[in-house]
């Protein structure tokens, strides 16, 4: 990947979506405000903190 000038996990974002359908909602409206900012809208397909990358955070650690 890396000779293809890939980052070595651009796959696995939408693989972890692609595969964690199933019991999880998108968050398609607010936002996460905070430190005198709007913070972060969420939108239909993107949100900066949905379940799947939690989720994942926790596995890592």
């Amino acid at each position: 990947r890396i000779s293809q000038g890939m980052h070595l996990l651009d796959f696995l974002n939408p693989w972890l979506h692609s595969t964690a359908r199933v019991g999880l909602n998108d968050i398609t409206s607010d936002s996460n405000p905070g430190c005198n900012t709007d913070g972060f809208p969420a939108i239909v397909g993107w949100d900066p903190m949905c379940p799947t990358r939690l989720v994942f955070v926790l596995f890592l650690f």
